[in-house]
């Protein structure tokens, strides 16, 4: 009996001290303790000050406020009694409304993500290398996908996640020493995007605005200054008369074989030659007006076009429907011009069915034009017409101040003339090299 009225009086006195006024100090730890899963106490002897106890966190200390657009915000303090005791919640309560009434935001700030060599990857791929320049309008690069797919492809997968600041020389060492066991060009070309994308990512450009600052600190250390690809010497081909009738015999059945016949003819790049639509084309004065926007160099120029280009090219006007935009229209989109890569796979079938050298690609039919035309004296000055090339030795670039205004286009015509010719006599099997003495005095 005793037992039981043990029992109720502690009950009782339980019961009592909650039906008490809050002393001055507060609440005690005895009705914290106490407070049922589910529950929740405040304080009015220490204002904003609450505890709740949770089925899964268990009891915990939370501060509430009101922000600067007056809505109830609450702060997580910490767990009761493992990490905060009564006295220390209420020190701590005591500190934040301090705060919260001298004008501190008590709201915490969000997290800063770090800048990571992904987001500068993808920031250069869309504000630079595929953006347009801020004071032209004009793509600011024609290599802007090929900078993407480096990118994407050796340095994202591997080194996304580093911080861009942590992106230092010895890791562009190491990317280009791997690259470069396999594909020392690849490696070369990683390191030249890598480059471009520091400077721009620092500022030192005009040809994009920063309207939030630079990208990173402006005195931030380009990493790759020092971190050199090794040496790569470019393998050049130029196949012989037997390879290039092969190949010209190929081109018959190739699907894009027009298009890389009227690469070889006019010594153009893959990619001017397939993309080439007919607005650039003037059939009637055999002239091909290739503008800035599609040159490799910014530079357009006009190809002299040879009677065999111009029959070519009207025999595929003739087979179109009319309005046709391009000369060799992708074919599930005539709106756009056929891919370069196609034009280059349409090589690269021939090359293998023909058993051709490995070296044997787009650009050696390029090559083969170059060779051909030096090999018969045709004149420096003329061959750069012809491929708009651009040379920039001190002495060319002095001697081209007094020549800019040369037009080399009727010899250009004539040089493009004689080498159809010869393309014609390779695949009737009567190839006859030129008198370079009588092609010297043209």
């Amino acid at each position: 009996m005793k037992f039981r009225d043990d029992a109720l009086r502690a009950a009782l006195q339980a019961a009592a001290s909650l039906a008490k006024p809050q002393s001055a100090a507060g609440r005690s730890h005895f009705e914290y303790e106490k407070l049922a899963p589910g529950g929740k106490l405040t304080c009015k002897a220490n204002p904003g000050l609450l505890m709740r106890h949770g089925r899964r966190d268990g009891r915990v200390w939370f501060f509430r406020y009101r922000d600067d657009a007056g809505l109830e915000k609450e702060l997580k303090l910490g767990a009761f009694p493992r990490e905060l005791s009564v006295a220390e919640a209420r020190v701590e309560a005591q500190r934040l409304r301090e705060l919260h009434k001298s004008g501190v935001s008590l709201t915490p700030k969000e997290p800063e993500k770090n800048y990571t060599i992904e987001d500068l990857c993808e920031q250069y791929i869309a504000e630079y290398a595929l953006g347009v320049n801020a004071r032209t309008g004009e793509p600011i690069k024609r290599s802007g996908k090929e900078d993407a797919r480096l990118l994407r492809r050796h340095i994202v997968p591997h080194h996304g996640q580093t911080p861009a600041t942590n992106f230092d020389g010895d890791t562009i060492r190491s990317v280009l020493a791997s690259l470069s066991m396999t594909a020392p060009r690849e490696a070369q070309k990683v390191r030249a995007v890598l480059s471009t994308m520091f400077n721009v990512a620092c500022g030192r450009t005009a040809k994009i605005s920063y309207p939030n600052g630079a990208w990173l600190p402006q005195d931030h250390h380009n990493p790759t200054n020092g971190a050199m690809a090794p040496a790569h010497t470019t393998k050049t081909f130029c196949p012989d008369a037997d390879q290039m009738k092969t190949f010209l015999e190929g081109l018959q059945k190739e699907v894009y074989g027009d298009a890389l016949r009227l690469q070889l003819l006019t010594m153009t790049r893959v990619g001017e030659a397939a993309q080439a639509a007919w607005t650039e084309l003037d059939l009637e004065n055999a002239l091909w007006h290739l503008p800035s926007t599609r040159a490799k160099n910014k530079h357009g120029y006009t190809i002299q076009l040879s009677d065999q280009a111009v029959t070519l090219l009207k025999r595929i006007k003739a087979a179109q429907p009319e309005g046709t935009e391009f000369v060799f229209p992708a074919p599930h989109d005539h709106t756009r011009p056929v891919a370069k890569a196609n034009a280059i796979r349409g090589a690269s079938r021939i090359r293998k069915n023909a058993h051709l050298p490995d070296g044997f690609s787009t650009h050696a039919l390029r090559h083969a034009g170059l060779t051909w035309l030096k090999e018969n004296l045709c004149p420096l000055d003329v061959r750069n017409a012809i491929t708009n090339h651009r040379t920039k030795s001190q002495n060319e670039v002095v001697d081209g101040g007094y020549t800019k205004t040369a037009d080399f286009g009727d010899l250009a015509r004539e040089w493009l003339r004689r080498w159809a010719h010869h393309i014609d006599a390779l695949q009737g099997q009567n190839v006859v090299k030129l008198n370079p003495t009588k092609l010297s005095s043209i």
